[in-house]
């Protein structure tokens, strides 16, 4: 998000909801759009906006944070009004005892 967010916030959010944990990221960047949204967990998957905006990124930065969410018995995911509204991402996790 820090890399995709050149104005406006981002908040971070930690809450527990029955056995899991979740923690989300929103922010007010360029946002994804419905195409992109397919490629965004896969390797190499990045999006047109943000390949205009973090020219650096390889795009296996959220397919290694999906790997560890599903090492874990978690899940993880991303939701976004669309390009220029900003994204929600969410990673979901087993509490433990």
């Amino acid at each position: 998000s820090i890399n995709y967010t050149q104005k406006g916030s981002i908040t971070l959010g930690l809450n527990r909801s029955g056995g899991n944990i979740i923690f989300t990221v929103e922010d007010t960047g360029v946002g994804i759009n419905d195409e992109d949204k397919t490629k965004l967990f896969t390797q190499g998957g990045r999006g047109k906006e943000s390949s205009k905006i973090n020219v650096n990124s390889t795009g296996y930065g959220l397919v290694f944070v999906k790997s560890v969410a599903e090492a874990h018995h978690g899940s993880v995911r991303a939701d976004s009004l669309g390009t220029g509204k900003g994204s929600t991402f969410t990673m979901e996790l087993p509490a433990g005892k």
